[in-house]
């Protein structure tokens, strides 16, 4: 018994020499015991090398910090909802807990120009809602560099905030968005209820850049109103995550932002709730007509639909239809894999290079098909039955409800 404690302790301490962690870093150069022996220490693991007829310690290799968050997804059985399946829930459920153990240290990389025009109530909302969903991608990605401005004009004064981004965006930001603001302007001038954002690019100081507008007659009383902050947040970090808006699908752009901008925001499941049937009853009785199929696709109507996304133009986002299934795709994915996955999920697709050339045709790169694979376990063609099956099931809950 003895003899085999005396093994087991030799054999922990040759492991301990192998692999160690020091507060004090190795000099390069000196020399080391063993070869091939490991030292880690402010995250640059140090290895024993041969160096001539020298054991020596290498110039160190900085180690990549990978997202290793725990996912706590409430079980299915446990949830009673009203809405079409609990998976829905679920996933706002896991947000919100996991919303709920960040550092409560505010978010430092955005700066507000807000207009004197707009309700000090309104600012507060939105700077609250967006620190909210800042520190809940900090902390998953606590490497992540990125500075940003926020403007906040009302719609009479909308030709001001477009002139300052038009003078200070940079010149790709500025390749198809001065016809957009342009179209929102001419907008603010007539539409008093008129109500928006965008994350539009960078500036030429570096910054990433969202904005928001709103009429005279919005409020937070509008639970749209209360979501479009989130939303554009969302697209902001995708942004600052996957230094490219290419590697993504139109489902994949906008579903998240719709499904982050309607969770983050609601601080009860009731709230979430409410904002779930609203957005769902706006698209369907706003006569949309990229909705018009919305109830009358089969499982595998959808499945091809599905399919289809991968190669659909990303100059062609905006048909609500997008939005909606987008929004009903990511519920699936939080609510069944959880919100740190869904982060691990673009993290995983950020190590794959942007396709210029794709991305000049806003044409879809394959590159998260491969993420999805490796993060969530599953092949995303056996995802797409599921999915099929989770959107049609949703569509035939809301021709019955709406």
């Amino acid at each position: 018994m003895k003899r085999a404690f005396v093994i087991a302790l030799s054999w922990a301490l040759s492991i301990g020499l192998l692999t160690a962690t020091a507060a004090t870093p190795p000099k390069p150069g000196s020399t080391c015991a063993k070869l091939g022996q490991t030292l880690t220490t402010a995250k640059i693991k140090y290895t024993c090398i041969k160096s001539g007829k020298k054991l020596v310690w290498d110039k160190g290799v900085a180690i990549k910090q990978e997202l290793q968050k725990p996912n706590l997804m409430p079980p299915l059985s446990s949830i009673n909802t009203d809405l079409s399946s609990p998976v829905i829930v679920a996933g706002y459920q896991a947000l919100h807990s996991a919303l709920s153990k960040l550092p409560s240290t505010p978010a430092t990389n955005m700066n507000y120009l807000i207009d004197t025009g707009v309700d000090p109530t309104i600012v507060a909302f939105m700077k609250e809602r967006i620190d909210l969903l800042s520190r809940f991608y900090l902390d998953s990605f606590p490497a992540l560099k990125v500075s940003g401005k926020a403007y906040f004009y009302p719609n009479s004064n909308f030709s001001a905030m477009s002139k300052i981004l038009k003078e200070t965006l940079d010149a790709s930001s500025l390749v198809g968005n001065i016809e957009m603001l342009d179209s929102k302007e001419a907008r603010a001038k007539v539409e008093e209820g008129f109500f928006g954002g965008g994350a539009i690019g960078y500036d030429k100081s570096g910054d990433s850049i969202i904005f928001f507008y709103m009429g005279k007659n919005n409020s937070l009383k509008q639970l749209l109103v209360q979501q479009i902050f989130v939303h554009e947040t969302t697209h902001f970090y995708q942004r600052a995550i996957l230094k490219s808006m290419a590697p993504m699908t139109c489902w994949m752009r906008e579903g998240q932002a719709v499904f982050l901008g309607m969770a983050v925001t609601a601080d009860t499941e009731k709230n979430f709730t409410d904002f779930w049937k609203h957005v769902y009853s706006f698209g369907l009785v706003s006569n949309e007509p990229s909705m018009k199929n919305y109830y009358s696709y089969s499982e595998n109507d959808w499945y091809e639909w599905l399919k289809q996304q991968e190669t659909h133009l990303l100059f062609d986002c905006d048909p609500y239809l997008y939005y909606h299934t987008g929004m009903l795709i990511w519920s699936y994915i939080y609510g069944t894999y959880g919100p740190y996955k869904a982060n691990e999920f673009f993290n995983e697709i950020s190590k794959f290079p942007v396709d210029n050339t794709l991305a000049k045709e806003g044409i879809p790169q394959s590159s998260w098909k491969k993420a999805y694979e490796v993060v969530f376990g599953v092949k995303v063609d056996d995802d797409y039955r599921k999915l099929a099956k989770f959107i049609f099931d949703e569509a035939q809950w809301g021709k019955k409800n709406f």
